[in-house]
């Protein structure tokens, strides 16, 4: 939140003044969102699978496991991202699967990988990836309204809108953020689960 605040400062110090930079500023925060959400969530991901198939992980394991996949993650981020737009377990693949680009002991590589999971899932992903942004949205569209209606009620006249709004903003979309982390991991677990047919305990653990 903080780094996003200081690359659109400029947009948060005129929107008092300017209606017109209001749109700059959202759109250029949620775009720096879209691309730091995928680290900033490694941490959840990470502690969700080690909770489900290994168990109540320890900070070091998740470092070591974070350091591990962190070079991989940012080729992946940096080049691959754009051409698997629809591919939504590309970071699970990464980080709970450890695959490697190319393996030299015979496993599945990444890329072999991530189409054996996304295989006749693609339409069905994507109609939820739209579903979770469209309700996303609208859930920090109502937010945002009923700060600012309920706000002259609770803090006054002290702190106008514009001084708190970009911040409330900001703290919106990485909350959303990290929800979509946790269903993200949910969908994946039961994509695997009816791909791979694993045993009837881990789909009572899921559910």
């Amino acid at each position: 939140i903080l780094l996003n605040g200081w690359l659109t400062y400029e947009y948060i110090v005129d929107w008092g003044d300017y209606d017109a930079e209001l749109w700059p500023f959202l759109w250029i925060t949620t775009l720096l969102t879209l691309i730091e959400a995928p680290f900033a969530t490694c941490l959840v991901t990470l502690y969700l699978g080690h909770w489900m198939f290994v168990g109540r992980p320890r900070k070091i394991m998740l470092l070591e496991a974070f350091l591990e996949t962190l070079p991989q993650m940012l080729f992946y981020q940096a080049f691959l991202r754009p051409f698997f737009i629809l591919h939504v377990f590309m970071p699970e693949v990464i980080l709970l699967e450890r695959t490697r680009i190319r393996p030299r002991d015979g496993r599945v590589s990444t890329f072999k990988r991530n189409r054996m999971l996304h295989w006749n899932e693609l339409g069905n992903l994507f109609g939820l990836r739209v579903i979770c942004y469209s309700f996303g949205a609208g859930l920090i569209g109502c937010w945002l309204v009923i700060a600012f209606y309920a706000a002259p009620f609770v803090i006054g006249s002290y702190f106008p809108p514009e001084q708190w709004l970009p911040w409330l903003y900001a703290f919106l979309l990485w909350l959303m953020a990290g929800l979509f982390a946790v269903y993200r991991f949910l969908c994946y677990l039961n994509v695997r689960i009816r791909h791979e047919g694993w045993e009837l305990d881990l789909v009572m653990k899921a559910e």
